[in-house]
């Protein structure tokens, strides 16, 4: 189920525990996401360019999505269009929120419909794909303005074995797809909407950055012909994969520091540290403490393991 959330940073904290009234906020640790991709993924995630949010929400006839665009029609720099346009819809006034997702869907339906089959030139496939996504929101959330939020965000779609990592300041939500996810240590979640969970409009405006972009496809760093990792430039975390083929033991790259979590996607892979060995299956997962001496894994099968990450270049050598 989609839920539209932000990540954030430490100082956003600072500034709520220094202020009055109710903290939402349950510790000053950031919250960056990284997803592999283990089947195909739809997400949306930062925010469109201004011309193309203009040009998506231009195609609906409706009063109200062409005053939530009208920000981007107005002299400014580009961010701060998309941040006032975001305003404008995730503070759509209570009494009007259905009468905005009745117009979505409506818009949405209108669009597909008189585009016809997927021959039909008459829509582009990417515009087809956010139509498609806000019809279905409207259905499942018929009194929430965030119904709009693929005219606004990027819609993007990852292939498997694909790698998308959301930084402090992009709103996200993951529409459909399975995959593996690592975030920060952090119990802080903002939520705009497509939820029935509780909601943060006031303390994810004062977050929502709109220059904040993914970053999709980091780079594989080889650690071994086996095991490949990610390391986005964030201390938080870092995530590696091994493929074993066959039944011979393989070593993981030894130079992970700190706990980690170990998760098995594939086949029956045995991790033994020490001379101890557990058998995980697809879906299972188990912890590594800091002093667990180097994994052998013996396969077949495919493990991913999330550790403490190098806050550099996802480029540099390994070691």
């Amino acid at each position: 189920m989609p839920i539209l959330r932000m990540t954030w940073n430490e100082a956003v904290f600072a500034a709520d525990a220094a202020g009055d009234g109710e903290h939402r906020y349950a510790d000053p640790y950031a919250k960056p996401e990284l997803i592999y991709a283990l089947e195909p993924i739809d997400a949306l995630c930062g925010f469109r360019s201004t011309a193309e949010a203009a040009r998506l929400l231009g195609l609906l006839r409706s009063d109200r999505l062409a005053f939530v665009a009208s920000p981007l029609h107005t002299p400014g720099a580009e961010h701060d269009q998309l941040q006032r346009a975001f305003r404008l819809l995730v503070t759509w006034p209570e009494d009007d929120r259905a009468g905005l997702a009745a117009d979505v869907a409506r818009e949405s339906r209108r669009l597909l419909l008189a585009a016809g089959s997927h021959r039909d030139g008459t829509l582009e496939p990417q515009d087809r794909r956010s139509l498609t996504w806000a019809s279905r929101l409207a259905a499942m959330y018929p009194k929430d303005p965030l119904v709009a939020a693929p005219f606004l965000l990027d819609l993007l779609s990852l292939d498997v074995g694909h790698t998308l990592f959301v930084p402090a300041g992009a709103p996200h939500a993951y529409l459909h797809g399975l995959g593996v996810e690592v975030m920060g240590s952090s119990d802080n979640t903002l939520r705009a909407g497509l939820t029935n969970k509780p909601i943060a409009i006031d303390e994810l405006l004062a977050v929502v950055d709109g220059r904040s972009r993914p970053v999709r496809d980091l780079p594989e760093v080889p650690a071994s012909p086996h095991e490949v990792l990610w390391r986005p430039d964030v201390a938080e975390f870092q995530l590696s994969r091994l493929r074993l083929s066959g039944p011979a033991p393989v070593q993981a790259y030894p130079h992970l520091v700190g706990p980690q979590i170990v998760l098995c996607t594939k086949g029956a892979v045995t991790v033994t540290c020490g001379g101890t060995g557990l058998e995980l299956t697809a879906g299972e997962s188990a912890f590594l403490g800091a002093s667990s001496p180097p994994m052998t894994l013996t396969g077949p099968g495919e493990i991913f393991r999330a550790a403490a990450g190098v806050g550099s270049g996802p480029t540099g050598p390994l070691g």
